[in-house]
């Protein structure tokens, strides 16, 4: 028997049920980012390399598709350029991406049941949803773009409009100009309109889904081109930071990766665990058939399942060595899969102890986040750069430093990425950053006029790009950022290489 590709839409539900999960998920990424906001001394090298970036609008960037970065050109345009300004995107985007999830919830899971709201409770307790809501970079992105062309295709699938498939390739295609991980959760929606019978359906649906297929390839094939055209950076990039493991270490590398991301949904296991002893001891839900059971069952597996065995595959056949914050989008549906399974048991899980639970944890989460920054003995067992790094006076030194040996405005700043971006950033000026010193990652700086201007440059080992000697060397004992270098100190250096003519003006 063919099962219908449709779904029944919940039926509305009267009162605060309606807005309140929707919005105590993005209330709560507010509140984490503005507690970063608040009392964070730095940021993440991740949101740095956006600032650094977006002082040019380009296809593509040495590490990452664009789209990241054109968004926060377009927040410094609104906004100007400030510590504030990632935080923002950051919450915005996750906030954009609990609303997606709870439309998503509303299609998928058991009509008119308190499954959808169990879900975004659990989804905003997901430690990248909480206290590393405060990252701006490509999986913020990310993960956003995905959850709304998931949202969109749902939509899609029941209306059959091609519009609707239009904006189904429009959020494909800006998902992969997020970050090129993007491939896998699409192939994992393409198994489900297979599996669900789109792909063998009426002929409209399978012309939507061609559209579909058709606007991500338009929407991509500029920075495909770009790339093509300047050697696969990405790709280069790639190949130096995820090496090829043996074969022994490509399983101690999926435990690790497998107990990370155990790690990070802790708390919202934390959270259901004590929902739990409030369950009531009835059928939570009346049977939405079997039909509708193995049609939601397709989807996720192919939100969930797919993503996770293509994960498994790179690690253990390809041999790359796996990061963690890679599970960030490839887990993030697994809080709307427990939902479902909890709305199948034979009790349910009351809403309100949830949210209760849900809460003490954020609460008791943000008071050890704060302590960890407050606390000297919690420091010295840090190396989260965000919590430890000194940037505001990083900054104000080296561009006093600058200020003292002449008048004309810090344009440029020389150095690695991330201390280079801070003293862009939180020195207030925002120059431009030539990360590392090299020309092809800030293809858009132009060396005479850096000559020309001067340059603050940094490092623990000056790089000279043509510039004439510094002459004379600044300091300042900073926290190391090594892997396991916790509570150890490095010596960053600075000097300015003044302007070679007068200032305008």
């Amino acid at each position: 028997m063919k099962v219908d590709s449709s779904l029944d839409l919940p039926a509305q539900r009267a009162g605060w049920a309606r807005h309140a999960p929707p919005a105590f998920a993005a209330l709560t990424v507010a509140g984490w980012v503005v507690l970063a906001c608040c009392v964070n001394p730095a940021q993440f090298a991740d949101s740095i390399e956006q600032y650094n970036w977006a002082h040019s609008l380009e296809l593509g960037y040495w590490k990452h598709p664009p789209l990241p970065t054109w968004l926060m050109a377009l927040a410094i345009c609104l906004m100007g350029a400030s510590p504030a300004t990632a935080y923002l995107l950051a919450a915005l985007c996750l906030a954009g991406c609990a609303f997606c999830t709870w439309k998503i919830a509303q299609r998928l899971l058991p009509p008119g049941s308190s499954a959808p709201a169990i879900a975004v409770v659990l989804w905003s307790l997901h430690q990248g949803f909480s206290w590393r809501a405060q990252t701006y970079n490509h999986n913020t992105v990310l993960v956003l773009a995905i959850a709304a062309m998931v949202w969109a295709t749902l939509v899609a699938v029941q209306s059959r409009r091609l519009l609707h498939w239009g904006i189904v390739g429009l959020l494909a295609g800006a998902a992969l100009l997020s970050k090129y991980q993007a491939v896998v959760p699409i192939l994992g929606v393409l198994f489900v309109l297979w599996r669900i019978g789109v792909l063998r359906g009426p002929q409209g649906q399978r012309r939507g889904v061609a559209l579909a297929l058709l606007v991500a390839c338009a929407v991509f094939l500029p920075h495909l081109l770009w790339s093509l055209q300047h050697g696969l950076p990405s790709y280069q990039y790639f190949k130096q930071s995820a090496p090829v493991l043996g074969y022994s270490e490509r399983i101690v590398r999926w435990l690790s990766f497998l107990t990370n991301q155990l790690r990070f949904h802790l708390p919202m296991l934390a959270a259901l665990g004590v929902a739990v002893l409030f369950a009531r001891a009835r059928p939570a839900e009346p049977s939405t058939g079997a039909a509708n059971s193995t049609l939601v069952t397709q989807w996720f597996w192919g939100l969930v399942g797919i993503p996770f065995l293509v994960l498994m595959a790179i690690v253990l056949l390809g041999g790359v060595k796996l990061q963690s914050f890679w599970g960030l989008q490839t887990m993030q549906f697994v809080p709307l899969l427990i939902a479902w399974q909890i709305s199948r048991l034979p009790f349910r899980i009351r809403l309100k102890p949830l949210v209760f639970a849900a809460l003490a944890i954020h609460l008791a989460g943000a008071f050890l986040y704060m302590r960890s920054i407050s606390s000297p003995t919690a420091q010295r067992s840090l190396t989260s750069a965000d919590r430890i790094f000194p940037a505001r006076t990083m900054a104000a030194r080296a561009l006093a430093d600058w200020q003292a040996a002449t008048t004309c405005p810090l344009r440029y700043v020389v150095g690695p990425g991330f201390e280079a971006g801070l003293i862009s950033v939180y020195s207030g000026a925002y120059p431009s950053v030539l990360e590392d010193g090299d020309f092809h990652k800030s293809p858009w700086i132009d060396r005479a006029d850096l000559q020309r201007r001067g340059a603050l440059i940094i490092g623990s080992a000056l790089p000279g790009p043509g510039l004439s000697s510094p002459p004379q060397m600044h300091s300042m004992e900073v926290p190391a950022r090594r892997r396991g270098a916790a509570g150890q100190t490095q010596q960053l250096y600075w000097s300015v290489t003044p302007p070679r003519e007068p200032c305008p003006g």
